[in-house]
């Protein structure tokens, strides 16, 4: 990684370094073609630029003469510092100048967090620059995000435990040297239920008397809220038989009244090593009801698919996590327009340990636009390192129905495909065919955003199948070429070859490479939900992360890592997201034997796994439960 340093005063304010970083990981500079051939059926095409995201800060800013957010860079970022002094919110350290901005760049700016606060980060650039920020967390999961392209993203996040947070700045498309823009990059801290109110700052709407949080949502129960007969009745059953599995309800449960195909979404945090339930209830008039626990990426990681009243989820967590909660009314019976959800948490209780109050969110958020969703998406995979292939397409599906979309692609070269619905697509899936209809990949997990891949020797033409497989409504669909090589050491050639790619691109950002200390392994899952082991050790005050790929035949893989510190096992990391690549990421805190378990649950095939390390590696024990 290369670097070059200088330093400028503005008055006011702070010292701005200016800052280039080439990561070495930004794909190279070729422009793929129109992959698209003729499609089975019509849908209206999208660059998918015009999404936005409300998962930090609301709607994009209004188009305000008097917005704050005209001015010059420089100007509005002092302006900027002042508002957020003013909203009790200190500097984590100087605000940092990049005046080489390139598209196809993603420049990651590492800060420490503390519990007990709330971390805000800002970003403020030149005019015709469109920047996404991304925040991830010390396991490498993203915990806020910006995609509004507005010039000027911020994002707002309250960590559960202390540890170390990654901010990802990034533009998106073919990297091109004759584009070059500034931005100003700051990260503040504040008080737990103080908002930033940035959203009103940009837009010159700021006023002394802004709440300091926010307001409550309508339709939304607030503290107090006599609930209707018949709903506490069944709260005060279900606290009764939770009580006896040893869980305690963390607070009063969230009402909302919403109509059909229509999903909110909460804002969880959950601490390691605890076991949670989390209960919808519907009025009178629902008859069918969602629940989904994802990411804050949006990977599903548990879920009732519906088709009753009430849905509930139970979930342990692994690490301390903060993590998004759906619900989602799907259907009402006779001439009903509108029901109640009532959505309830439970903690599992303690010995000696007080219960959270704050497991799930004081407000929920409208679920969020299809666009928002798949500007997330199509950020990721362009960080991995992909380069789109061609325009994004939007479609309409009921349910049971499906599409069909012919990609032209060249020998020797690597593909992926995503797509996405929005909040009333209940489970979509992808299957890629090659010429003879033959299975290629496919992802039918249940869930509403599938990813396929596929690595092909020969030029012609892949078949795509979106198949909608619950619900109905809109999705945007993408295609993507992989610019680099298809093969490397180890033998590895193919998909392995590039899932590894993906995961060393992604841990480059925070600073990992391959340890060389530890030779990577190969080895076979000839069954589904098979597994195997294999020893490492562990040095104490070393940040370590594992990966593991599977080859084209596996789909579906988890990793664990087990330590045995003090002649006693014990879990502690785990990846049981339901990808072909998962990986864990631990800092012992001391020196001992571990054990890498590796097992799947779909397909059978191959894998290959490698330790990497931390380059700037802390005793800090921020991984450890």
């Amino acid at each position: 990684m290369r670097s070059r340093l200088s330093t400028l005063l503005l008055p006011g304010l702070l010292a701005l370094t200016t800052t280039t970083l080439l990561c070495g990981c930004v794909p190279s500079p070729r422009r793929a073609p129109n992959p698209y051939g003729t499609r089975n059926s019509a849908g209206n095409q999208s660059s998918g630029k015009q999404a936005n995201s409300s998962r930090a800060n609301g709607n994009p800013t209004a188009q305000n003469p008097n917005a704050h957010s005209n001015l010059p860079p420089g100007e509005l970022l002092q302006k900027a510092h002042q508002h957020m002094l003013n909203r009790g919110y200190q500097p984590l350290g100087p605000a940092i100048r990049n005046a080489e901005f390139r598209t196809g760049s993603v420049i990651p700016y590492r800060l420490e967090a503390q519990t007990g606060q709330c971390i805000a980060v800002l970003v403020v650039a030149s005019a015709g620059t469109t920047p996404n920020l991304v925040l991830t967390n010390a396991s490498g999961n993203t915990v806020a995000y910006n995609m509004n392209q507005d010039g000027h993203p911020w994002v707002h996040h309250c960590p559960p435990i202390s540890g170390p947070l990654t901010a990802r700045v990034q533009t998106l498309g073919t990297p091109d040297p004759n584009y070059q823009k500034e931005y100003y990059y700051a990260a503040y801290a504040g008080p737990i239920g103080r908002t930033p109110t940035l959203t009103a700052f940009f837009a010159g709407t700021s006023r002394a008397q802004d709440p300091e949080t926010s307001p409550t949502q309508t339709g939304t129960t607030t503290p107090g809220t006599v609930l209707p007969t018949e709903i506490q009745a069944r709260l005060s059953r279900l606290d009764s038989t939770l009580d006896n599995q040893g869980f305690a309800r963390s607070a009063a449960p969230h009402g909302e009244s919403m109509g059909p195909a229509h999903a909110r979404d909460f804002t969880l945090n959950l601490r390691a090593d605890h076991c949670y339930q989390f209960h919808v209830l519907g009025s009178t008039h629902v008859t069918d009801t969602d629940m989904i626990l994802t990411d804050m990426a949006g990977q599903t990681l548990r879920q009732d698919p519906g088709g009753l009243q009430d849905a509930h989820i139970e979930y342990c967590a692994p690490q301390a996590q903060s993590l998004r909660l759906r619900v989602r009314l799907n259907s009402l019976s006779g001439n009903a327009k509108t029901g109640q959800l009532y959505t309830a948490a439970y903690a599992q209780k303690q010995a000696g340990e007080a219960l959270s109050k704050t497991v799930l969110s004081e407000q929920s958020e409208d679920a969020e636009q299809l666009l928002a969703q798949f500007r997330l998406l199509d950020s990721d995979m362009q960080t991995r390192g992909y380069l789109p292939f061609g325009p994004s397409q939007n479609g309409t599906l009921n349910e049971n129905q499906t599409q069909r979309f012919a990609l032209n692609i060249e020998a020797n070269k690597c593909y992926a495909v995503v797509a996405v619905g929005d909040a009333g697509v209940r489970d979509l899936d992808l299957v890629l065919e090659d010429a003879n209809n033959a299975v290629v990949d496919r992802d039918v997990e249940t869930d509403a955003r599938p990813t396929v891949r596929a690595c092909t020797e020969t030029t012609g033409k892949l078949n795509v199948e979106v198949r909608m497989v619950r619900g109905s409504g809109n999705y945007t669909y993408a295609a993507y070429a992989w610019p680099r090589g298809t093969q490397g050491p180890f033998g590895l050639h193919g998909v392995t070859f590039v899932r590894l790619s993906e995961m060393t691109t992604l841990l480059a950002l925070d600073n990992y490479e391959p340890d060389l200390d530890h030779a990577p392994g190969k080895g076979t899952l000839s069954t589904s939900n098979a597994h195997n082991t294999h020893a490492v050790d562990l040095t104490a005050g070393t940040c370590y992360a594992v990966v593991a790929v599977g080859d084209a035949g596996i789909h579906d893989l988890n990793l664990t890592l087990i330590s045995n510190a003090g002649g006693t096992k014990q879990v502690v990391a785990r990846d049981d997201t339901r990808t072909a690549f998962p990986h864990v990421r631990y800092c012992p805190t001391r020196s001992s034997q571990a054990t890498v378990e590796i097992g799947n649950r779909q397909g059978e095939g191959t894998y290959f796994y490698q330790l990497f390390i931390q380059s700037n590696g802390t005793t800090q024990d921020w991984m450890t439960p």
